[in-house]
């Protein structure tokens, strides 16, 4: 389906703005240990739970579009990481612009048909966009 990571990663970003389950869906693994951690949730494991909880968020997001910045793709032996900047765009705003910036790591595995989404975690960044930083030392 996707001949590289990096179009499985677009098409995830379009299913996601277009908020269409069907095409989210197609964009990830067939495998029962796919994890998706949406910002500040629990870890959902499992295609039904993946797929139940796109389909709660997509029935109540406005129309949007993402501004994704600070982009990488490692490849590696059997996957690719990616991580990012995402900055959504709620596009039923007066003013519409970037939203709270979140921090994303996506994974992906090739299988027989190209690449797939693994593993999708999101969690917030500062509004400022830079992370924060503390005088304690981090807990991991």
């Amino acid at each position: 389906m996707y001949a590289s990571p990096d179009q499985a990663a677009d098409a995830f970003y379009a299913a996601f703005a277009a908020r269409d389950i069907n095409a989210m869906m197609g964009v990830w693994s067939q495998r029962d240990d796919i994890i998706c951690i949406h910002p500040m949730s629990d870890r959902l494991q499992g295609r039904d739970a993946i797929r139940q909880s796109w389909a709660a968020l997509f029935h109540e997001a406005p129309p949007m579009q993402f501004a994704n910045r600070r982009q990488q793709m490692a490849l590696l032996q059997d996957a690719a990481l990616q991580t990012l900047e995402e900055r959504i765009v709620l596009l039923d705003r007066p003013d519409p612009g970037p939203g709270s910036p979140l921090l994303a790591t996506n994974v992906f595995v090739p299988e027989e048909d190209g690449w797939r989404m693994l593993l999708h975690h999101a969690s917030p960044l500062a509004a400022d966009g830079e992370p924060r930083r503390s005088s304690r030392a981090p807990l991991h």
